[in-house]
């Protein structure tokens, strides 16, 4: 969100991380969250250097080697997800290019006068000014699971389910 708010629109996510060990669930967390940024990939970094300066290995994150299914399908469903919007973000994209606009932004930057949206302890933001992400980061959490996010006076669509 700082670089979108300092001009850069149009940046890039490593859903899984680039340096560092990391874990099936935190790489589908990361992948929920990185699906609406305006670009994202999967990465994997088979060697990084620690903080030492040492060469690490690490497993691999791609998520066809996944072991737990359901963190496959978690970090399919997030690309699933985004697909129906592509068009959205691009054209997001071209607004921000002719008009110097953010794509990803804090709650606080189109309420700011609601207080709340300042100190938002969830990773929610709004993508273009019209879809408010609010992926799942806490750990452990399963499907089907329940957890709060905060919404700003509106009117609001939940766009996962149309029917």
């Amino acid at each position: 969100m700082s670089l979108s708010l300092a001009g850069q629109s149009n940046l890039m996510v490593d859903g899984c991380g680039s340096l560092g060990a990391t874990d099936e669930e935190l790489c589908a967390r990361w992948m929920q969250i990185a699906a609406f940024m305006p670009m994202y990939r999967g990465y994997y970094n088979a060697t990084y250097l620690d903080a030492m300066g040492q060469r690490q290995n690490t497993t691999p994150s791609e998520f066809w080697n996944f072991a737990n299914y359901d963190w496959q399908v978690a970090y399919t469903s997030a690309i699933a997800q985004r697909l129906p919007y592509t068009r959205y973000i691009y054209s997001q994209l071209y607004y921000a290019y002719r008009v110097g606009a953010a794509v990803v932004k804090p709650m606080f930057y189109d309420f700011p006068g609601d207080d709340q949206a300042f100190n938002l302890p969830e990773q929610t933001y709004m993508l273009g000014d019209s879809v408010k992400v609010s992926p799942v980061l806490d750990q452990g959490k399963k499907e089907g699971d329940t957890y709060k996010v905060y919404f700003p006076a509106g009117i609001w669509y939940d766009l996962n389910n149309q029917a």
